[in-house]
């Protein structure tokens, strides 16, 4: 032990100050001297998430519980990173183990009622937590409660659950309270409430300060442009990437459909649903190491092969013929996705402005959103990327295709029959019942994407006009409506 706590201290440093190779090496070396040391399969595991490697983080997750389950919150990520992966059956065994200990057993059994209702025992779930009689004193319990209760339409019976557990005023965490918040939103809108339903997103939204600087994002914006202008990009270098296994990508604003996309596509047996990836962002960390977007003008092709090489090893699939990465975000790399992959589709996805905007305020983001917190913000962020994206437009024609996310719901078998010829597939008919298919997704759109496609969310807004005067007025403004 004598030598094993230095370098454990050595590591849990290392991985502060993102080293995390040296940080793997120091683990590494504490399991030679003491192969049953459980926290240094955890902390290789959470490396390992770190670099989305999910697989070696299983992997290294159960070596640890197998040592001692007790170890942190072990069981709570194994069981989160098997339901990331669709490893329902196995999730719900993890969670289910995990409900013998009492410092995790409100989050275990929150985790085993998701799983129940994610293998479509929503019932069983709803039976779980009902019978705890603490339910009313646990976030997670009653956040898992509630999500349960909108599947099967007993709005009520959660909205009092929330109630009754923010009138305790003795949650100290604001994101939880946010995400109790914005739950209550969700369930009075079910409940046609729509004055409570904003009233309740609103005070979420205002538990944090407004971080979001809208004159930085617009030189940002600018600076993109400027950079991949017409007579610049065409000395620009693209990679010599010929793999057989091609990404698409799914951009557009957050709330726009993008997860209901890639859901249906991915029904198709030679599509693969990656999800949201942040490889092309580390690619381009990789070749600009800062300076972005401006050192993209000195990139080589042989860097370009390089990351290009990186992101297909680290997500498109040997099995499939396309890969989707759904990152909506990407809208602002387009040139840098030209330039990795020059024959990719990159489909951008577009909604009401008003609808898309007002979705967004109405969901809970993390701090990589912080735009999303106010509605003024929000329109602003939105204008912006409509100008880029009619910059993308006219420079890279050939490559971007546009569809609207009204006609995947009006006219959802044409829009996904053209789809799929631009990609040279043939129809399959599991693309129209994309709600069967067992992938867990893993945005706030999951609920949305696995059931039949509903039209619900078209012109949304106008029950919320009286509430949303300046997001119509920023609209307006920007021409956007």
């Amino acid at each position: 032990m004598e030598r094993i706590e230095p370098l454990y201290k050595t590591a849990l440093h290392l991985i502060s100050t993102g080293d995390f190779a040296g940080a793997k090496e120091s683990l590494l070396q504490i399991l030679k001297i003491s192969p049953k040391y459980a926290l240094a399969y955890y902390q290789i595991a959470l490396i390992n998430l770190h670099q989305n490697d999910d697989t070696q983080a299983i992997t290294n997750l159960k070596k640890c519980i197998n040592i001692n389950i007790n170890t942190s919150n072990a069981a709570l990520v194994l069981g989160e990173t098997q339901l990331r992966n669709s490893q329902l059956t196995e999730a719900l065994t993890t969670y289910t183990s995990a409900t013998s200990l009492e410092k995790i057993k409100p989050e275990a059994i929150s985790g085993q009622a998701k799983s129940l209702r994610l293998l479509g025992r929503t019932q069983e779930a709803y039976d779980l937590i009902k019978q705890d009689d603490n339910i009313s004193d646990h976030p997670s319990l009653v956040l898992a409660f509630s999500e349960i209760c909108i599947e099967l339409k007993y709005y009520s019976e959660a909205t009092d659950k929330i109630k009754s557990l923010l009138s305790k005023e003795n949650i100290s965490d604001i994101e939880v309270k946010r995400d109790l918040l914005h739950t209550l939103g969700k369930l009075y809108d079910k409940e046609k409430k729509y004055k409570e339903s904003f009233a309740a997103h609103k005070d979420a939204n205002n538990l944090t300060p407004h971080l979001y600087k809208p004159n930085n994002f617009s030189q940002l914006t600018s600076r993109i442009k400027n950079t991949y202008s017409e007579d610049i990009i065409k000395c620009f270098p693209k990679s010599n990437n010929k793999s057989r296994h091609q990404p698409v990508f799914i951009i557009g604003m957050p709330r726009s459909g993008t997860s209901l996309l890639e859901q249906i596509l991915c029904s198709h047996s030679e599509v693969y649903g990656a999800g949201e990836r942040n490889e092309v962002q580390q690619a381009i960390s990789f070749m600009c190491k800062g300076g972005y977007p401006e050192k993209m003008r000195a990139i080589t092709s042989t860097q370009l092969d390089q990351a290009a090489k990186f992101y297909t090893d680290s997500v498109c699939s040997k099995k499939h013929k396309y890969t989707i990465d759904k990152m909506p975000h990407n809208y602002l790399h387009i040139g840098v996705i030209h330039q990795l992959f020059p024959e990719s589709i990159i489909i951008n996805i577009t909604r009401d402005p008003i609808d898309n905007c007002l979705s967004i305020y109405f969901q809970y983001f993390n701090n990589s959103h912080r735009y999303a917190t106010k509605l003024e913000n929000i329109a602003h962020h939105y204008s912006r990327y409509n100008m880029l994206m009619d910059f993308w437009k006219q420079s890279f024609p050939e490559n971007l295709i546009e569809i609207k996310y009204e006609n995947i719901i009006n006219n959802t078998e044409s829009e996904i029959k053209n789809l799929l010829n631009i990609l040279s597939l043939d129809w399959e008919d599991e693309c129209l019942e994309h709600y069967k298919n067992k992938r867990h997704v893993k945005t706030a759109s999951q609920q949305q994407v696995n059931q039949p496609i509903y039209n619900e969310s078209v012109q949304r807004w106008k029950n919320y006009e009286d509430d949303i005067q300046s997001l119509l007025t920023e609209l307006k403004s920007y021409n956007l409506i």
